[in-house]
C-alpha cells in the first residue's frame, strides 16, 4: 500500500517538474521580448523614461497574452483569421489585436513623455530617410 502511494507521489512530482520545465522557456522568451521592446521604446527619444518604456512593454505583452485567450487562438494566427472570415469568431484579425492593445495602453497606463507621437515621428523619419 505504501509503495503504491509512494509511486503515485513520485509520478505527480515528475509531472510538476516537467510542467515547470516547459513553462520556463515561454516565460524566458517573454522576458527577453519585453526587455527588447523596452530598450527599443526607450531609444525613441531622449526624454523617454526606461521605467515607462518597460511598463508599456509589459502592458503590451500582457494584453497580447490575454487576447490570445479571449480570441481563442487555435493552432496558429492564420487559422484563427480563417475562423473570423467564415464567421466562427468575431475577432482575431491583426487589426483587432492592434486596436485592443492600443486601447489597453491608452486607457490603462499614464505614460508621461512616452506618447504615441514619438513612435509615429520616428517611423515617419525613417520612411523619409529610406527614400
Amino acid at each position: 500500500m505504501q509503495t503504491g502511494r509512494h509511486a503515485k507521489m513520485i509520478r505527480s512530482l515528475s509531472f510538476i517538474f516537467a510542467f515547470l520545465l516547459l513553462v520556463h522557456p515561454a516565460t524566458a522568451t517573454d522576458e527577453r521580448s519585453i526587455k527588447g521592446l523596452s530598450k527599443a521604446l526607450a531609444g525613441l527619444a531622449h526624454d523617454v523614461d526606461p521605467a515607462e518604456a518597460e511598463l508599456l512593454s509589459v502592458t503590451a505583452h500582457t494584453k497580447a497574452r490575454s487576447l490570445k485567450r479571449d480570441y481563442r487562438v487555435v493552432l496558429n494566427p492564420e487559422f484563427t483569421v480563417f475562423l473570423v472570415n467564415i464567421g466562427m469568431r468575431k475577432r482575431g484579425w491583426c487589426g483587432h489585436w492592434a486596436q485592443d492593445i492600443r486601447r489597453r495602453i491608452r486607457d490603462g497606463t499614464a505614460l508621461r513623455p512616452l506618447r504615441h507621437h514619438h513612435v509615429e515621428r520616428k517611423y515617419a523619419m525613417e520612411r523619409l530617410a529610406a527614400g
